[in-house]
């Protein structure tokens, strides 16, 4: 029986470059008359095919006429190819209709990062809130010629982009759905294995924190209760009013309730009572804050200034040069006008 009769599939797929030979190269092939002896033992070698899955049958065809043998001993004969790993995401990507090759990308996670790094990670990278593309980079996908790949987010729908057209089993592209916060963590099943978590380090995904880009009025007075429109992106949209908090110099300007039912790009809110010039505003939004000078991202910032205190009038006009009244008192003038603060 030469090598030429023999074919080996793995998940119905063929094996290449096949070969027999014997564990043991000093067997005397002459004394290998009896099919029982031991030392006749033969070896297969071959060239796996490209696969995915923990489940794929190998199976020994052997003559002319295809007869096939599979194996009935166990799992011995059953194939597992590898889980899928995922080493690294990048986010930023341009539209699925463009060439990523002639868009800058950002790297959105080094390799290697554990959950918890990872989420203090990339302070202005991540995926719009209004949702985007993100590519996955790793080993163990497979193609679209032989695997169909699923991504899942707890909670979330997301889609395979370039399915048809996927060549590597090394990159992976996704469309995200919108969505709010940090440490999403992705999973990957290709064929029946899953993503090992251990090995991927629990590689998640972050959305875009908020980022302030203007606000209106720039001017406000003293007492509070203005209406500001704060201007930005990846406010979110139809977000519950206890995931978002704003800040005017420190302290909590009221959102208005719907301000954001539709937006991720603007926001509305009571200014709070408050003195001062050049206080930054803040947006917090799923646990995630604005840029901030602080933070190094921003490093202008988005300011608002209270207006200056305006004497309008004071009484009396007039007083004794000691300052006191005749019996040792304070002697007391009253200041009329606006925006005086609060005492704080």
């Amino acid at each position: 029986m030469s090598v030429d009769e023999i074919t080996v599939t793995i998940g119905g797929r063929t094996c290449t470059q096949l070969r027999v030979d014997t564990p043991d190269p000093d067997v005397n092939q002459d004394a290998c008359s009896s099919t029982s002896a031991l030392t006749c033992e033969k070896r297969l070698r071959c060239i796996t095919p490209p696969g995915v899955g923990s489940t794929n049958e190998v199976i020994i065809s052997i003559g002319s006429d295809g007869a096939s043998e599979a194996a009935s001993r166990g799992n011995w004969m059953i194939l597992q190819y590898r889980a899928p790993q995922i080493e690294a995401i990048f986010a930023d990507l341009p539209p699925l209709d463009q060439n990523p090759a002639t868009a800058a990308e950002t790297s959105y996670y080094p390799m290697g990062l554990t959950s918890d790094h990872a989420a203090s990670q990339s302070e202005t990278a991540g995926v719009p809130t209004t949702g985007g593309v993100i590519e996955l980079r790793g080993s163990g996908f497979g193609t679209a010629e032989y695997a169909i790949a699923e991504a899942t987010i707890p909670g979330k729908s997301i889609v395979l982009a370039e399915a048809s057209a996927r060549a590597s089993d090394g990159v992976l592209r996704l469309v995200i759905p919108e969505g709010l916060g940090h440490s999403h963590v992705i999973q990957l099943q290709v064929g029946s294995r899953l993503t090992d978590m251990q090995v991927a380090n629990s590689v998640d995904i972050r959305y875009a924190r908020p980022r302030v880009t203007g606000a209106a009025p720039q001017a406000l007075g003293t007492s509070g209760g203005e209406l500001v429109t704060i201007r930005g992106r990846d406010y979110g949209a139809d977000v519950s009013m206890d995931q978002v908090q704003v800040q005017v110099g420190g302290r909590p300007c009221e959102i208005v309730a719907g301000s954001m039912a539709t937006l991720h790009n603007e926001l509305q809110c009571f200014a709070p009572v408050h003195t001062g010039r050049n206080l930054p505003v803040e947006v917090t939004v799923a646990g995630q804050s604005s840029d901030s000078k602080e933070r190094g991202t921003d490093p202008a910032g988005i300011r608002v200034s209270y207006r200056p205190p305006m004497l309008l009038s004071a009484s009396p006009l007039s007083g004794p040069t000691s300052g006191r009244t005749p019996d040792g008192n304070p002697y007391t003038m009253r200041l009329h006008g606006s925006n005086f603060g609060d005492g704080n």
